[in-house]
């Protein structure tokens, strides 16, 4: 792989233009491709209105381990706090950065960026294990597009 820094005077100075190029493209330049782009979108943030504590609080994408509905809200688990909202996934979903945050079942969303494994159980569970030990199950539908991601 080159890398290689031009000096461009028609961009502005906050203007940066990345250009990737190969002779065909592959899985490794579509992942480049897609960290390029997760890259623009580091400090997103999420708005969520705290049922418990009745606050609207600004929460860090960046810091969103996984997102679970339970019965008619989500439950949004963090570094630091739990939050819960009633809102629905799909929507809480779209206006998450699809390179980091992938639906692992129909109720459950997790960050790629705090996976630590995936188990499977003597019952044949699959199972994600995330950084604060929290499991998530992770369902057939949704298994073979996890494992993509992974790269695997």
């Amino acid at each position: 792989m080159q890398i290689e820094f031009k000096k461009d005077p028609a961009l502005t100075e906050a203007e940066v233009a990345v250009d990737v190029r190969a002779q065909v493209e592959t899985a490794d330049t579509d992942r480049l491709m897609t960290y390029i782009g997760a890259f623009q979108t580091q400090n997103k943030v999420l708005l969520v209105n705290d049922r418990k504590r009745k606050v609207l609080v600004q929460v860090p994408e960046d810091e969103i381990i996984s997102i679970e509905v339970q019965k008619d809200f989500i439950t949004i688990v963090t570094k630091q706090n739990m939050y819960e909202e009633r809102e629905r996934l799909y929507k809480v979903l779209e206006s998450l950065s699809p390179d980091k945050f992938i639906q692992v079942a129909k109720a459950s969303v997790i960050n790629l960026e705090y996976l630590k494994q995936i188990e499977v159980t003597r019952m044949g569970t699959t199972i994600a294990v995330l950084v604060n030990n929290q499991e998530v199950v992770v369902t057939r539908t949704y298994y073979k597009a996890l494992k993509q991601r992974m790269g695997a």
